[in-house]
């Protein structure tokens, strides 16, 4: 985020209550409205570092026997799509599916499965899902 954007941000909040805005609020502002986006390889236990990233592209190489999603931010969201090439994911840590079970990942190579989380201090809980998405 360039000084500028900081600036601009700050200014929209100059005429309400929230002109004095902390920077700890401005740091959650920002995380809010500021994509961060990882594209990685993974298999086996993988943990998706919320601090890092609220956009991630991840590709299987291999079962993904354990997927977790840390230091989430209550009341933030992040969207997670896997690009399973024939490989599943057999367990999940820390997450409420849709149905309370982790997804059967799409079958075809080159495919997409994404997903939406939403953080609610202790869960992530998935809000959407769009299966199956060709490779763009």
């Amino acid at each position: 985020m360039t000084k500028k954007t900081m600036l601009q941000l700050n200014a929209m909040f100059a005429d309400t209550p929230a002109a004095n805005i902390t920077a700890a609020e401005m740091r959650d502002l920002i995380d809010t409205l500021a994509p961060v986006y990882l594209a990685t390889s993974v298999s086996g236990a993988y943990s998706l570092n919320y601090a890092s990233c609220n956009i991630a592209e991840l590709t299987l190489t291999a079962d993904l026997t354990n997927f977790q999603i840390i230091n989430g931010v209550t009341g933030h969201t992040v969207r997670v799509t896997f690009i399973p090439n024939g490989f599943e994911m057999t367990g999940s840590t820390g997450i409420h599916w849709e149905g309370a079970a982790y997804p059967l990942m799409s079958e075809t190579a080159g495919l997409r499965d994404s997903y939406q989380f939403y953080y609610n201090g202790t869960l992530w809980i998935e809000i959407s899902e769009s299966a199956g998405i060709g490779a763009p």
